[in-house]
């Protein structure tokens, strides 16, 4: 029942398959007990129902994406207003990605690569795919939704369709995505076609991070969540920092990760947890509550659209000057979209809980950080165009071609080439101006002594 839950939220939000099947934690390398039970008493048992996994993948292709992508043949872009209003984020003004559709032949050349090359198993003819990594014998559904974030930032969801049975101290060894291989290599092959747009002799040495997501019930009485939640705190804080050795933190890191989230967990802090970072997520709810359970997954899914978001917008602040060298225009246009969510008190309209989580993960990746590392000349000039960007319509902000518009705003509204000159190099415009000066009373002198003959 929980699963089919989880899986239908999914459906509607992605139109992806719902059936799902149960698989084990058998085979995963785990870490030994350490013998510190002595001095760390080990957590109460757990009696956890099939755990959820999916990852976030955030890599940096090239700075024309946003065009090239759209030129390809194998390749789809299109809107994707949905996804922020999700989390109450509906303005067209703000930094919205685009969904990347590949056609069919994209996930042959993917089966094929796996089958062959790669020496795993797979079968699928859409963005959910049946893996099998190599060397084992449990195929497992994948679904994988790809989005650019403009100009070049892609972000691509892995959902492990098929729950597992874990112990919570085991899932350690399934949290990474590079221990599903066989889903780790189609990322890789995801990001080098959209980086080249070639089905053959697919580029796999791609640079990218990747962000666990967990969500498991656990079968207790909710009248003994909070005693759990206490006796477990030090492993659920390690799980969600990817802290193999969190038998031996200090205990003061534990509580901090939790008091940095406990706004978060206001509705249902005594049945549920969520704890949100630029690590990942990891969300526990007693599965004997129906209205806990049906709110926390609602919730988690939420959760699953800010840290992408948040993941985006830290990659685009973080290479904001290199963009802006290649394209000035470009750079501010994206830079007037994510400044808002860039600013250190900002709200997420008609959300207070989802206000507090952006929160907790903003100030997690110093996001409000970024706009204090761009000078105070550059950032005047930026925002002097922000008047231009807001005479786009509606259409222009999310259209293909958006940059035309952009480029036209600014030279029907903007000023001329050399007062642009000189708000960006004053000095240099005063010589050029002073050599011009000069040059025309050289003229002047020397046709005084050397009249031009009648």
């Amino acid at each position: 029942m929980l699963y089919k839950k989880y899986n239908q939220s999914f459906t509607n939000r992605r139109a992806l398959d719902r059936n799902a099947l149960s698989k084990s934690c058998a085979g995963a390398e785990l870490e030994e007990p350490s013998g510190q039970w002595g001095q760390h008493p080990s957590p109460a048992p757990i009696n956890q129902g099939p755990m959820l996994l999916s990852w976030i993948t955030i890599a940096e292709v090239g700075l024309d994406a946003y065009e090239s992508i759209g030129g390809d043949a194998h390749l789809r872009l299109q809107p994707n207003p949905g996804f922020l209003k999700e989390i109450s984020i509906g303005d067209t003004r703000a930094y919205r990605p685009w969904a990347v559709i590949p056609d069919l032949s994209v996930w042959q050349a993917v089966v094929r690569d796996i089958n062959q090359a790669f020496g795993g198993q797979a079968s699928g003819r859409t963005s959910t795919l049946t893996l099998t990594d190599p060397g084992q014998i449990n195929a497992r559904r994948y679904t994988f939704s790809i989005r650019l974030y403009r100009p070049n930032i892609l972000a691509i969801e892995v959902r492990l369709l098929d729950s597992i049975d874990c112990d919570l101290a085991e899932a350690f060894a399934v949290r990474e995505l590079a221990v599903h291989r066989a889903a780790s290599r189609v990322v890789d092959l995801l990001i080098g076609i959209v980086k080249s747009g070639n089905l053959h002799d697919i580029e796999l040495r791609n640079s990218r991070i990747e962000r666990p997501i967990i969500y498991f019930p656990v079968d207790i009485d909710p009248a003994a969540f909070e005693d759990w939640k206490e006796e477990n705190k030090r492993l659920i804080a390690g799980l969600a920092t990817n802290n193999k050795k969190w038998k031996s933190q200090d205990p003061d890191f534990a509580d901090k990760i939790f008091d940095a989230n406990r706004e978060i967990d206001i509705k249902h802090s005594s049945h549920a947890l969520s704890i949100v970072n630029k690590q990942g997520i990891v969300t526990a709810f007693t599965s004997q509550e129906e209205t806990v359970r049906i709110d926390m997954m609602r919730d988690h899914e939420k959760r699953i659209v800010f840290l992408e978001f948040a993941l985006a917008l830290h990659k685009f602040s973080t290479k904001f000057p290199r963009i802006r060298e290649s394209n000035e225009n470009l750079a501010d246009f994206l830079y007037y979209l994510a400044k808002p969510m860039l600013q250190e008190n900002a709200i997420i309209p008609k959300s207070v809980n989802g206000t507090h989580i952006w929160s907790v993960i903003s100030k997690d990746l110093a996001l409000p950080d970024s706009i204090g590392k761009i000078s105070t000349h550059t950032a005047s000039i930026i925002e002097s165009k922000f008047q231009y960007f807001s005479t786009l319509s509606e259409e222009d902000f999310d259209h293909m071609d958006f940059l035309d518009h952009v480029q036209d705003s600014i030279r029907r509204h903007g000023k001329w080439p050399l007062e642009r000159l000189y708000e960006r190099r004053p000095f240099l415009f005063w010589a050029i101006t002073t050599l011009i000066a000069i040059g025309h009373l050289v003229v002047n002198v020397a046709s005084k002594i050397h009249p031009l003959p009648r």
